[in-house]
């Protein structure tokens, strides 16, 4: 059985996971929403989809480490 902090942990595990996806489609979030959730997991999880990271076989690709031949 899942202890309380397991469960909040899932939960946020969970938004964030939303909250990359929401960016991955572009889709922005409105100011006062980016102002109170700056600098927290969730803006961060917006932010890396907004800008297409993720993880693949262990890389990370993203704005510092784009697919090889991109920018050939």
């Amino acid at each position: 059985m899942m202890c309380r902090r397991e469960r909040i942990d899932a939960l946020i595990d969970g938004l964030a996971h939303r909250f990359y996806l929401h960016g991955y489609q572009g889709k922005s979030l409105p100011k006062g929403v980016c102002r109170i959730l700056a600098r927290s997991v969730l803006h961060r999880a917006w932010f890396a989809g907004r800008h297409g990271c993720f993880e693949q076989d262990g890389i990370t690709y993203g704005l510092g480490n784009p697919y090889p031949g991109t920018f050939d």
